[in-house]
């Protein structure tokens, strides 16, 4: 996808046409860049949109540009950032409608408040994502599988997992089955103390997967999660192992803030 998103780059620049160029942009940053682990390219990239943004005043830019940018934000760690791109971009969808943009938006809202605790304002967000593209299952199964997790990690065990294998199943967007799989596991880890050989399956799958579709950063969260798994069975050395490796892979594609996370947790058990 990469080679049309620069076609369509290169036409915008050409054009002199601002909107096609920061779209451009926007979709290159959150559609390749990311899921390949190229986050300091996408930061870079998604902070001069929003720059070119803001001063044109068009909310259709602010939008796609505050979108990409906050996603660029969480992967690297940059949390408060995050938070604050993505619900500018919230406001912007719900202004110009942009649905496609608009569930994504959701989506990532949705991991932001997850990764904070905020387990009931998550599953709004990614509610409100599915409802956005419910005809389009491929797009909205992700945000399926992370309102499941979330009710989990709640505490609330209120969950048909068969209904979650099947959004998996239809789940044909391969950026994010790797991403779908841990979360599977998640749940697994979570719902009880007798699935752990489960979630055990699950990341194992999630690994395989990103590593065939070369989605880094998602790759990184696979083995903090592993790692997670492991501490549970209280085998701190593969736990450690585990650990160095995701705090390895989030340093080399630029995720500096996940790097730190781990290695303050790492510390904690030196």
């Amino acid at each position: 996808g990469l080679k049309y998103l620069e076609e369509s780059l290169d036409l915008g620049i050409l054009e002199n046409n601002q909107i096609k160029i920061e779209f451009a942009k926007s979709c290159i940053c959150a559609f390749n860049y990311i899921p390949h682990g190229n986050l300091d390219s996408a930061y870079q990239m998604s902070k001069e949109s929003l720059l070119v943004a803001q001063d044109s005043g068009d909310i259709f830019l602010k939008g796609t540009a505050n979108s990409s940018y906050g996603i660029s934000c969480y992967c690297k760690g940059l949390f408060g950032e995050a938070e604050n791109s993505l619900l500018k971009a919230f406001s912007f969808y719900k202004k110009t409608a942009q649905f496609g943009w608009g569930t994504w938006v959701c989506g990532f809202l949705g991991h932001v408040y997850s990764d904070m605790g905020e387990y009931k304002i998550a599953q709004d967000y990614y509610k409100e994502g599915v409802s956005i593209l419910e005809p389009s299952r491929a797009w909205v199964n992700m945000w399926k599988i992370s309102i499941a997790r979330s009710k989990v990690l709640s505490n609330d065990k209120n969950i048909d997992i068969d209904e979650v294998f099947e959004y998996y199943k239809e789940l044909n967007v391969k950026a994010y089955q790797g991403w779908a799989a841990r979360y599977i596991g998640e749940i697994f880890l979570n719902i009880d103390d007798h699935h752990i050989s489960e979630a055990e399956d699950w990341i194992k799958k999630a690994i395989e997967v990103d590593k065939k579709n070369s989605t880094i950063w998602s790759l990184g969260s696979n083995y903090a999660y592993y790692a997670k798994l492991f501490r549970r069975r209280g085998d701190l050395t593969r736990f450690k192992q585990n650990l160095k490796k995701a705090i390895e892979i989030f340093k080399e594609c630029g995720a500096r803030g996940w790097a730190k996370k781990y290695e303050q947790e790492l510390v904690t058990f030196s």
